[in-house]
């Protein structure tokens, strides 16, 4: 994992301040220089051939491509494999050097079919003077881009753009009211998230910027496979010449994700902590867990940190605003992580793809009766027209009736949006819709920036594609009977004997906000708060304040007075 920012468009000054955000994410090595019209920076965090003939750029075999690679490609050793039976011989042992001199071979859509990992890259075409961006199919890492005047300014952290962006009032609104921004839009105008399953391509020449769809692997799977696809998955993502652990928090994910780790030639470390000072705790699951795997486990206990005495140091990591209530609680574990590990495996994504959320079942046992569903519609209908300070507006009818309207994609966008009639909920549609906005507006960010800032690389078995495969091939009764959630994980857990060690209900590693606001973050909240920049951006009064838009408000509040110059 690294990062980099390039661009055309800054002066010397100002492109120091442009990628000065960059260095967050790498802590070994920082190269500076320019590809052709753009200037670069680039920021190495080294987990693939740790000598310095792994920084970047890296130039491919022929000498006509260029890349910027921020991420890992899990499955580079089988592609190195396939480029030297064509006589085409890496001279490091990094994943990057495989991928640019794949994509000098075969081209980058062809590729990317072949490239199992969470990435973001720019190739540079020396020859057809041309610079192509894309990220991984779930966007795991991140790439911010800006295009005016025919300019293109691209970074892996937003607060490269903070000193030179308009913030964007509506985008800034629906950030406080939802908590995080989806479909590539950020907090400023002209600043974009780069969409996943895109290919951008930027012309030198005529100065203008297109688009095109990103190739889909169409390699099929048998759900009966899913215990092996998880397995080779979890072997694949425990590769590298540093050292890696596990992020155990006691759930069914992280549990089978352990399990499967302890299996290995070399077992890795798990790192839990215990929040029974701030909320529900699964520790004792994960202890459970830990010791029937026989797994060198550490515990932070988060009782004796003192989050009010931190919460600058936790804003400065966010190289974009983040409302996780886990965030803080995550840095810290990864900061401990971070003494021994350069990359930690954790169940990212997995209740995205089977269905692991409350609303999930809620979404199933609504779809057993269409009486049911009609009745529910119009009375979420009733509940809509209310003004918006009623109670939340009731979001339990809020999502029922985006659920059934077919329209929760456009729910978790923007929940002002017009829907149109009723129709039967598809469950699958849900998943695939927060797949797109969810997951990766909000949970992959947050993974993301607070492991990177303490140099630690996030990898999600969950997201490769074997099992995103396998996932999608369930009937929705599958994954949640309306009783039971994820079943097919389960199973998995079942058959190692794990089942009865975890707890019920889903807690994960979260921290109990709205107590932390009226206790010790209390003064803090009420100092962020009075920012006038906020007053001028959010009208607060269209907003229901509760303590979960009053957290909303106050990060947000936070990261501007920390990075915007607006």
């Amino acid at each position: 994992m690294c990062g980099f920012a390039s661009s055309n468009k800054y002066s010397i000054s100002n492109f120091e301040r442009f990628f000065s955000s960059v260095q967050i994410r790498g802590r070994d090595g920082v190269s500076k220089g320019s590809i052709g019209q753009f200037d670069y920076c680039f920021s190495r965090l080294a987990l693939n051939d740790l000598t310095p003939a792994g920084m970047q750029p890296i130039y491919s075999y022929c000498g006509q491509y260029c890349i910027l690679f921020n991420g890992e490609v899990y499955n580079f050793e089988s592609l190195k494999r396939k480029l030297e039976d064509q006589d085409i011989v890496s001279k490091t042992g990094t994943d990057t050097e495989v991928v640019v001199n794949f994509i000098a071979r075969y081209g980058l859509l062809e590729a990317l079919k072949f490239m199992h990992g969470a990435f973001a890259l720019a190739i540079f075409d020396l020859a057809k003077e041309r610079i192509l961006l894309c990220r991984d199919r779930f966007g795991e890492k991140p790439m911010f881009y800006s295009f005016e005047g025919g300019q293109l300014s691209f970074s892996s952290c937003l607060s490269s753009f903070a000193p030179f962006s308009k913030i964007s009032p509506a985008n800034a609104q629906d950030f406080c009211a939802d908590g995080y921004l989806t479909h590539g839009r950020t907090i400023y105008e002209n600043v974009y998230s780069l969409p996943t399953n895109k290919v951008f391509d930027y012309s030198l020449k005529s100065k203008k910027l297109s688009c095109y769809d990103f190739p889909v692997d169409k390699v099929d799977f048998k759900p009966i496979e899913l215990d092996c696809a998880l397995r080779d998955c979890v072997q694949q993502t425990s590769q590298a010449d540093a050292k890696i652990g596990v992020l155990l928090s006691g759930g069914v994910d992280s549990s089978l994700i352990a399990s499967m780790v302890a299996s290995l030639d070399t077992p890795l470390k798990c790192y839990s902590f215990d929040t029974k000072f701030h909320g529900p705790d699964e520790l004792s699951s994960a202890r459970k867990v830990a010791e029937v795997l026989n797994l060198e486990h550490e515990i932070l206990d988060v009782s004796d940190v003192l989050f009010e005495d931190r919460i600058d140091e936790y804003i400065s990591s966010m190289s974009e605003p983040n409302t996780d209530p886990s965030y803080f609680a995550l840095y810290e574990l990864a900061k401990l992580a971070g003494n021994e590990v350069k990359a930690v495996l954790t169940g990212d994504g997995a209740d995205e793809l089977f269905a692991g959320y409350r609303r999930h079942t809620l979404a199933v046992l609504v779809a057993h009766s269409l009486i049911i569903q009609i009745l529910l519609y119009y009375l979420s209908s009733f509940f809509r027209l209310l003004p918006r300070t009623s109670i939340a507006n009731l979001s339990l009818f809020n999502i029922l009736y985006s659920l059934l309207t077919g329209k929760y994609d456009d729910y978790i966008a923007k929940r002002k949006s017009k829907y149109g009639g009723f129709r039967r909920i598809d469950i699958r549609e849900i998943l695939l819709a927060e797949q797109r906005t969810f997951l990766s507006g909000q949970v992959l960010r947050k993974s993301d920036m607070a492991c990177i800032a303490n140099g630690v690389e996030v990898r999600a078995p969950f997201l490769m594609p074997p099992v995103v495969s396998i996932s999608r091939s369930y009937q929705y009764h599958e994954l949640n009977n309306g009783f039971t959630n994820k079943m097919p994980l389960r199973r998995l857990l079942k058959r190692r004997q794990l089942d009865l060690l975890i707890t019920k209900g889903k807690k994960g590693f979260q921290i109990d906000i709205e107590s932390l606001l009226d206790t010790r973050l209390r003064p803090w909240a009420s100092q962020v708060l009075e920012n006038k920049i906020l007053d001028s951006i959010v009208d607060q009064e269209k907003l229901i304040l509760n303590p979960k838009t009053k957290w909303n408000l106050a990060i947000l509040s936070a990261w501007l007075q920390k990075f915007s110059y607006q």
